[in-house]
């Protein structure tokens, strides 16, 4: 059994947010936002420091929702910001 909630020493580093916001470029169906990308947008403060992979997936779902779901890759498929 696990315990009902683990220890981190520290201060937490993020809070995570909807990303409302957050809307895929003209002609895009799929993109995958890493890092400084997510700084860049707003969702995360300048200086935050993100663990490598992680990122946030925007999609184009039927009748043009977008669909967003954070993410975190490891090992060699994480992908630079483009």
């Amino acid at each position: 059994m696990l315990p009902r909630r683990f220890s981190i020493p520290g201060p937490n580093i993020m809070k995570f947010t909807t990303a409302e916001n957050i809307n895929l470029a003209e002609g895009k169906s799929d993109v995958i936002l890493f890092c400084e990308r997510l700084i860049e947008c707003g969702l995360f403060k300048s200086g935050t420091i993100l663990p490598t992979g992680f990122g946030l997936r925007l999609r184009r779902a039927s009748r043009g929702r977008i669909l967003r779901h954070w993410i975190f890759s490891t090992g060699s498929t994480a992908a630079p910001d483009a």
